[in-house]
């Protein structure tokens, strides 16, 4: 696993993933944000990276210079992987938390200290019935910031249900996973 641009460009993290982690892709990362680059700068915004496993995902935000990025895994696992590849990075603990809580608690955390995320990314276990509960708590708590997008990660057939308080405005199917980009209906 390799941070792809930004302050820790080209380094590698150390280390070998716990078992059941499946890192979101360096190819589909770079994606990723080439996409959300598209809708707001991703310098001094503020991120959740639920289910975040590797903590690839957020690692790759910090380095592209986002102010502050939650990591959210309920594995313990993750979590200590999280905070040695950070701590391996030399990432300043103000630009950081690890809430090794279920996701649905941590976002309910997270909304007591922010007013809105600018990105929210997920990776849950594919097919879990956990996502359809997690994008709907999302939308009940505005969560979102009005510019936001919520990238969520799934097996490329999965189906979830989307609340009327988002829509889907684009996905793509890397492989065998698919990335739903969700933002606020305005309508």
């Amino acid at each position: 696993m390799r941070i792809i641009a930004g302050e820790y460009k080209s380094r590698s993290l150390p280390g070998k993933l716990p078992n059941g982690i499946r890192p979101t892709l360096d190819a589909i990362r770079e994606n990723i944000f080439n996409i959300i680059n598209n809708y707001f700068d991703i310098e001094d915004i503020v991120i959740a990276d639920i289910c975040a496993g590797s903590g690839a995902v957020g690692i790759e935000a910090i380095s592209r210079g986002a102010k502050k990025v939650y990591f959210v895994d309920k594995s313990r696992n993750a979590c200590s992987f999280i905070q040695k590849n950070l701590d391996f990075l030399k990432v300043p603990k103000a630009k950081y938390e690890i809430l090794c809580l279920d996701a649905i608690k941590a976002i309910n955390i997270i909304q007591d200290n922010e007013d809105n995320l600018d990105f929210i990314f997920t990776d849950p276990p594919y097919y879990s019935e956990f996502l359809n509960s997690l994008i709907e708590q999302v939308a009940k708590l505005e969560l979102l910031s009005e510019d936001g997008v919520f990238a969520v990660e799934t097996a490329k057939n999965e189906v979830f249900k989307i609340p009327d308080a988002l829509y889907s405005f684009r996905e793509k199917v890397y492989g065998d996973s698919k990335i739903s980009f969700l933002e606020l209906n305005n309508s």
